[in-house]
């Protein structure tokens, strides 16, 4: 409904700030034992996520042990032009460092790419037509050049739900696939002139914003496309430097002191 989904988005921003934006979490799935359940605190929005996972059928291959059970999720509130790319444990990818504290996995360290099991897009506020999401998957096993294109609007409250190793993103605008590469590079120029002029305004206007803040003035900002995204990866670690919520950390410091009392 819409007031779910206007709920949902409130959670989703409050979460956004608490990570500066930057980040994603991530949180292990309830594996369905009691105990289990009671010990794992979700956050709000983790609980939704959840509620929406399980809604789902259990894999045919899933055999109950680190399959499916990790969900890495965040949230974008900005229409914005994302270039087809694949879900993958982007850390893997990165040079090694020496930094004891902060070990980072290599390619050196794995056989293979780490890609999402399942991704998914929740629709939660959309105020413009179309803004769809496009994800490629092969039409025939044997011919990688060969596409296949699925185009899915964005309609608030939708769920979109694919196969986490595919293609996928968001061309801004709709149409942007279609044009030619001198079209498309031209388009890029301006986009990047359009966001060094809004970085600058931006410093120009926090002391307006400030004002009307104090006065009382309401933010009319209109949210084109805002959305909930969540991976679920298979165990038994997430994604590498993706952390916990901090609100499920001050949630185990509560109940430790419960508990101890």
């Amino acid at each position: 409904s819409e007031v779910t989904c206007l709920l949902l988005h409130g959670l989703s921003v409050e979460h956004s700030l608490r990570m500066n934006a930057e980040t994603s979490s991530y949180f292990i799935r309830p594996d369905g034992d009691p105990a289990a359940t009671t010990a794992t605190l979700l956050t709000p929005l983790e609980h939704a996520i959840e509620t929406v996972l399980k809604s789902f059928p259990k894999d045919d291959d899933d055999d109950g042990e680190h399959n499916n059970n990790i969900v890495e999720y965040w949230s974008r509130d900005e229409y914005m032009n994302l270039d087809a790319h694949e879900d993958i444990d982007e850390e893997l990818l990165e040079p090694e460092q020496d930094d004891e504290a902060t070990p980072r996995r290599t390619m050196s360290t794995t056989s293979k790419l780490r890609y999402a099991k399942w991704a998914h897009v929740l629709y939660l506020q959309v105020h413009l037509p179309a803004a769809p999401t496009c994800v490629l998957h092969p039409s025939h096993p044997q011919v990688k050049e060969r596409l296949d294109l699925l185009t899915v609007p964005a309609v608030q409250g939708r769920l979109l739900r694919f196969p986490g190793n595919l293609m996928h993103g968001v061309p801004k605008p709709p149409h942007r696939w279609l044009m030619s590469l001198q079209e498309e590079s031209e388009l890029r120029s301006t986009e990047i002139e359009e966001a060094v002029a809004a970085a600058e305004e931006m410093y120009e206007e926090e002391e307006d914003y400030d004002d009307d803040l104090e006065e009382g003035g309401e933010d009319d900002v209109v949210v084109e496309r805002a959305v909930i995204l969540f991976n679920t990866w298979a165990g038994p670690s997430p994604p590498n430097r993706v952390k916990r919520d901090p609100l499920t950390a001050s949630a185990d410091l509560l109940n430790e002191a419960w508990s101890s009392e």
